[in-house]
Order: structure tokens, then sequence, then C-alpha cells
């Protein structure tokens, strides 16, 4: 019963889907680094890291996600559908694609260059080892909160 529920083409679609937004909206993060703080690409790069590995679990153990678009575009255009079976070289190459992209996001966080709040900068001093899912988690539970964006730190140069 569980098997066949993961089969369903629309899920497949889901899985990409939210794969394509939140990879997307770390990109964005990343790219307006000088409004967003590193607390916030965690958070953004954490939602990623996590539907890209869901979207790997489930190539592995089901099947191609990009079948689902394909079953669509048949469906679509009145064509027979074709089956392809995954290898294990196919599942693999998933893995490995899997651990690059957050092997990436890991060193995007760890080089953040962005803005930082007062409480990175607190760390920083304090040389205490950032933590990708603890920033993402403390942005997350943030951001349910409805609490008010982290203060960001600003440096001033005195002049003699």
């Amino acid at each position: 019963m569980f098997m066949e529920w993961m089969e369903w083409p629309w899920l497949n679609m889901i899985l990409i889907l939210l794969t394509l937004i939140s990879f997307g909206y770390a990109l964005y993060v990343k790219y307006k680094r000088s409004i967003f703080t590193r607390e916030h690409f965690a958070f953004a790069a954490l939602a990623a890291q996590t539907t890209i590995t869901i979207l790997a679990i489930h190539t592995i153990t089901s099947n191609n996600p990009f079948e689902a678009i394909s079953y669509f575009v048949s469906q679509w255009a009145h064509i027979p559908h074709p089956n392809p079976v995954m290898g294990s070289s196919d599942k693999v190459l998933v893995l490995l694609f899997a651990a690059f992209f957050i092997w990436v996001s890991k060193k995007m966080f760890l080089s953040w260059e962005g803005s930082k709040s007062t409480q990175q900068k607190h760390n920083e001093l304090l040389h205490n080892s950032p933590s990708l899912a603890m920033e993402g988690i403390d942005e997350l539970t943030r951001l349910l909160k409805r609490k008010p964006p982290r203060e960001i730190y600003l440096f001033t140069q005195k002049k003699t």
C-alpha cells in the first residue's frame, strides 16, 4: 500500500517543485546577501538540503522523478508512456548529486560574506563555530513565532 502511494506521478511533481523552489530561494538569499543575514541563508539552505534529500531518497526507493513529467506529457499529447527503469549507476549518481549540493550549500554558509546579525557577530567574537542546522532551525523558530528580523550588525570605524 505504501509503495503504491510512493509511485503516484503527482507526488514526484510536488517533490520536484518543492526542490526547485527551495533551491531557488536559497540562491535568492545568497544573491541578496546585503539584506539577508547568514541565519536566514541557513534556513533557506536547510530547507533546500531537506527537500533534495527527500527527493533523492524517493528517487532511490521508487522511480525517476522525471518520469512523472514524461507521464503528464504523454497523457496530454495522447502518446504511449514509456516506463524506464533506473539502474544502480543512476541511483549512485542521484546520491552523488545530492551530496554535492549539500557540500556546496555548507561551503556557501561557512564562507558567508553578507550581512551579519549582532548574534552572529557575538558568536564570532566568542569563537563559536557556526552550524548550518542550528542556525537554520533557530531562524525557522523565529519565523514561526513571528518575531522581528534579527538586528543587523553595523561596523563603524572611529575617525582619528
